[in-house]
């Protein structure tokens, strides 16, 4: 009874193991299912021994964060048990939930219109950094208008200094020779003339530029006083002089002033008769004297206008700009190159001492308004027209050709008795950012 009841199990046993073998998934029936049939061979009995059976798959999958991570389950038939293969999809990039930083603009720069005030009259220094110690760009005249940062720096010295920009130029000027009102004109160094009355005769000052106006003073023949450079439309159109004579003030008869020391009055011829003394007039009380023909031009000129030259060889008509000194104390240079510089802190071109004109003799596509000038010969005119529309006549007296550090500067620009009208262009040879080696300048004498 024994040995049959082990019988049976052994039997039993080794049946169920066949039947596991044949549903594995690699097994030759299982694969006649999904497969065409295999003409593989068949496993070893080892692998089949150790075979066991995957029961159907009956857990709830876990839930995934997103549709999108969901798995797509193949599903495989054999002998009636379901296989479910999961094939992944790739999990989509989450999007980060941070926002990025905002980049600041760039901070606006405010700018504000300022005038430079300088003291007395004298502008001011454009400089590298906010101190006096830094190096000075460049001068900046008086009432100039210049583009000025709204908020200031504090130098070295502790005080407020505004960056502002001037002709192509920035730096720095301190803020106490600046001003934010509009300036008046800078007021022109008064200029010397000489009571020429006719007939030696003394010369009414008025309270107004008018010839009925009050007499302030008397003024005696040859006398000098001390005028305003630009003069003033009397009430008939007459040009007046605001002058100061001892202290009193007043307006004159330009056509009663000269620029010159006038001519002494004569003395009368000796008589045998015994000269008897006679009693001087009393100047200190107004006396009238004969107002001459006040349709004369005045004897001095106006600010120059422009330069006419026209000669067979030269020919010129350039607007006058101008110009004072560098911060190297040399003579500054127009900025046109068809135009030519006064040098504003010498006299007029007409008046007592040398006047300058400086022009440019090429520029950096070509001639300039000076190219010509070497050809000027002795003799030949050059003239001035003036604010007035009046024309001041030169004549050339000789020219000259110096090195450029080597020019006389007290011959051409110093004081002379007479009115005379120099002008200065470069000659030589370029010596690249030196500029060129020598000077050429043009002496004349001005002519009635």
């Amino acid at each position: 009874m024994k040995t049959w009841i082990v019988s049976l199990l052994l039997v039993l046993g080794l049946g169920m193991s066949l039947v596991a073998w044949g549903m594995r998934p690699d097994s030759p029936r299982a694969a006649s299912v999904t497969t065409p049939a295999s003409t593989e061979t068949s496993p070893p009995r080892e692998m089949v021994a150790t075979s066991t059976v995957v029961p159907p798959s009956t857990a709830t999958p876990a839930p995934s964060e997103s549709v999108a991570n969901t798995p797509v389950r193949a599903v495989s038939r054999a002998r009636g048990i379901v296989r479910e293969k999961a094939t992944p999809i790739p999990t989509a990039k989450r999007e980060s939930s941070r926002r990025p930083k905002p980049v600041a603009a760039p901070a606006t720069i405010r700018k504000t219109t300022l005038y430079v005030r300088g003291r007395d009259y004298s502008g001011a220094n454009l400089r590298a950094k906010p101190s006096v110690q830094s190096k000075a760009l460049s001068v900046l005249p008086y009432a100039a208008k210049v583009e000025a940062e709204t908020k200031p720096r504090k130098g070295a010295d502790g005080k407020a200094w505004y960056k502002v920009a001037y002709r192509a130029k920035t730096g720095y000027v301190a803020g106490t020779l600046l001003s934010r009102a509009k300036l008046a004109p800078k007021p022109e160094p008064p200029i010397t003339l000489y009571v020429a009355g006719e007939g030696y005769e003394a010369v009414n000052m008025r309270a107004r530029p008018s010839t009925d106006a009050e007499i302030v003073a008397v003024v005696p023949y040859g006398a000098n006083v001390k005028a305003a450079r630009k003069q003033v439309r009397g009430a008939d159109g007459a040009p007046w002089y605001e002058v100061t004579y001892q202290s009193q003030k007043g307006y004159m008869l330009g056509r009663l002033l000269s620029n010159r020391t006038p001519p002494a009055e004569p003395t009368p011829a000796p008589t045998e008769q015994v000269a008897v003394a006679t009693p001087e007039p009393d100047v200190s009380a107004p006396v009238a004297t004969p107002e001459p023909d006040v349709s004369a031009p005045a004897v001095t000129a106006g600010l120059p206008s422009r330069l006419l030259i026209n000669t067979a060889s030269v020919q010129v008509d350039a607007p006058v700009e101008y110009v004072g000194l560098t911060p190297e104390r040399a003579m500054e240079t127009p900025d046109g190159w068809w135009n030519v510089g006064w040098y504003e802190l010498g006299p007029r071109p007409g008046e007592v001492g040398n006047a300058v004109l400086a022009g440019h003799l090429d520029s950096t596509t070509g001639p300039a308004v000076f190219w010509d000038l070497a050809k000027l010969q002795i003799g030949d005119e050059v003239s001035v027209t003036d604010e007035f529309g009046n024309t001041i006549r030169f004549v050339v007296r000789r020219m000259e050709v110096y090195g450029a550090t080597d020019a006389p500067l007290n011959l051409i620009f110093g004081p002379t008795e007479g009115a005379h009208l120099n002008l200065i262009t470069c000659q030589g040879t370029f010596q690249g950012s030196a500029g060129y080696d020598s000077r050429l300048v043009v002496f004349t004498d001005r002519v009635e």
